[in-house]
């Protein structure tokens, strides 16, 4: 009984340490974090336009192509980075830390002069309260 505990416990051990080698196409962590930096900038602007919109164009698959990656290989390339969780989670700082930067960004610039609707005729919540009780 002993030795089947043993063999057990040996067994688990070794199936739960798997490591996955460096996929063929392998990006460095620059630039995995471009890679999935614009990812989740295409991934945004997708849901947030219309579907006759520009943005519809770019698509993932195109960015992928720009990394010389078809799907497969950035699941595997991104299986391997998961393996990792320390690299991982520095990518994911740095991904957000340029998006806040991106969003103080646009925070700074003025008002659009050509915006066509001013600001008197923009419908606030709070100017509702009534209709909405």
């Amino acid at each position: 009984m002993k030795k089947i505990t043993l063999f057990l416990l040996l067994l688990s051990i070794l199936g739960c340490s798997k490591t996955l080698e460096k996929p063929a196409k392998f990006l460095d962590k620059n630039e995995m974090t471009d890679l999935m930096f614009e990812l989740s900038l295409v991934t945004a602007s997708r849901s947030n336009y219309s579907k006759d919109s520009v943005f519809k164009e770019v698509l993932p698959q195109n960015i992928l192509s720009k990394y010389n990656l078809d799907s497969l290989s950035f699941i595997e390339l991104n299986n391997y980075y998961i393996q990792q969780p320390e690299i991982y989670l520095e990518i994911y700082d740095s991904i957000n830390n340029r998006l806040q930067k991106r969003i103080k960004y646009f925070e700074t610039l003025p008002d659009d002069p050509r915006d066509t609707i001013g600001s008197s005729q923009v419908v606030r919540i709070r100017d509702f309260k009534s209709v909405l009780k």
